[in-house]
């Protein structure tokens, strides 16, 4: 009998030593896809929080301490607006009546709850994990844009690098608007200006780009310049680097889109052109008009850059730059220190300046902003605004694919195969 026990305890303790050590090494691998670049956080399907007292610690870990209420309300506020996005903005009216929001996740018990439901594998609960897992991605989005310093410079960049190009640009009596800096001036089709995109623009363009965060997009504030003719192009670039709006060393070169002008063709044609004008071979007059009929932009049988971003279409054309301006951004701590230091001052009696903490607080702070600069010529400004190469054609594309990664399969779910869910 005894040795029936022993039996038994040595097989016992042999089965707690192998269950111990595969738990010690089940890895979380959908956790290393995502890290390792394999997979992007939006094609995750299901979360490894099963466990409340864990997703709790995990939602902590994100900057929510749900304990405290300011940090709950927060929740609160980003979790509504994501429900919204999702039914709202990525569904239309027919979807929402079909793909009902599962009550649970209508009331959450606790904030972190929504973690344990993205991670419920029971297949009868499947639509319930799939609308969590659409609600956590978009909550992550709306917590980048929230806590990026761009959206509290954006003011301070607008007026400083946008009030440098406005300084560049005049309209003659005709109301034909020009762009010149010292003698040179290029003619103007068109200047489009984008003040700043809408919150949930920003949101969907992190959606789309899932490997940016808010921080690392670049197309907060942008302009574009249309030139009336090909010949007027390189001329704008010139005024635009003269007049220290395109700053090479600042330029992000990484991320210069240009399917419009044809740099190596013009360049070469126009070296030749300087050959024969320094033999006297060419008058001005006939070396302007030379100039101006260079194949400044890629002709049909040239062969252009294909375009790295996928939702643009092949017929669209221009030269799209990016730069970063130094923009100075007042100092809060300064002004509420010096306030406070006039205040004592006054209360002192005290009117010469002397030593004191405003001197120990920066008054401004300096940081790098991006800002988008495209260039077209009249012909493919023409050409964007309809058609394929259209916005609102690539606002569609984008849409359908940002619908796929945080919808994902929930928008395939029939009326029979919802009446196997519990939700």
């Amino acid at each position: 009998m005894e040795e029936v026990l022993r039996n038994h305890e040595a097989e016992r303790a042999r089965l707690e030593r192998r269950i111990f050590i595969e738990n010690y090494w089940r890895l979380p691998w959908a956790d290393f896809e995502v890290m390792l670049g394999i997979k992007n956080p939006l094609q995750v399907r299901s979360y490894g929080l099963a466990d409340p007292s864990e997703a709790e610690e995990y939602l902590k870990a994100c900057g929510f301490d749900c304990s405290q209420p300011n940090n709950r309300k927060v929740f609160e506020q980003f979790y509504c607006e994501a429900v919204y996005i999702i039914r709202h903005v990525l569904m239309s009216f027919e979807e929402r009546q079909h793909f009902q929001l599962p009550k649970r996740l209508l009331r959450l018990a606790q904030p972190w709850h929504l973690f344990v439901l993205a991670s419920d594998r029971n297949p009868r609960r499947r639509y319930e994990r799939l609308w969590a897992c659409a609600l956590v991605k978009v909550f992550f989005a709306i917590t980048n844009l929230e806590y990026s310093d761009k959206l509290r410079d954006i003011d301070f960049a607008r007026n400083q690098i946008f009030g440098h190009l406005r300084a560049l640009i005049n309209t003659k009596d005709d109301g034909t608007q020009y762009i010149s800096f010292g003698e040179i001036e290029a003619k103007l089709y068109a200047i489009d200006w984008k003040e700043a995109k809408t919150r949930h623009s920003i949101i969907l363009k992190q959606l789309h780009k899932p490997e940016s965060a808010a921080d690392e997009l670049f197309d907060y504030l942008g302009v574009r310049f249309v030139v009336r003719t090909e010949s007027e192009l390189p001329l704008l670039l010139k005024i635009l680097v003269n007049s220290n709006i395109l700053i090479p060393n600042n330029v992000l070169s990484v991320r210069t889109r240009n399917s419009l002008f044809n740099f190596r063709k013009s360049k070469q044609l126009q070296e030749i052109l300087y050959s024969l004008s320094s033999m006297d071979r060419l008058e001005p007059e006939e070396m302007a008009a030379l100039f101006r009929k260079i194949p400044w932009t890629f002709g049909i049988q040239d062969e252009r850059p294909k375009a790295r971003n996928m939702f643009t279409s092949s017929e669209y054309r221009s030269l799209q730059l990016t730069v970063r301006h130094l923009v100075r951004v007042p100092n809060p701590a300064h002004q509420v220190v010096d306030s406070l230091v006039t205040q004592l001052r006054h209360y002192r009696g005290v009117d010469a300046d002397e030593a004191s903490l405003v001197d120990l607080v920066p008054a401004e702070s300096a940081k790098y902003f991006p800002i988008e600069i495209q260039m077209m010529d009249a012909s493919a400004y023409d050409l964007s605004r309809f058609g394929a190469a259209s916005h609102e054609q690539y606002k569609a594309a984008q849409l359908r694919v940002v619908r796929e990664r945080v919808l994902g399969n929930l928008m395939h779910f029939t009326k029979d195969k919802l009446s196997t869910q519990e939700f």
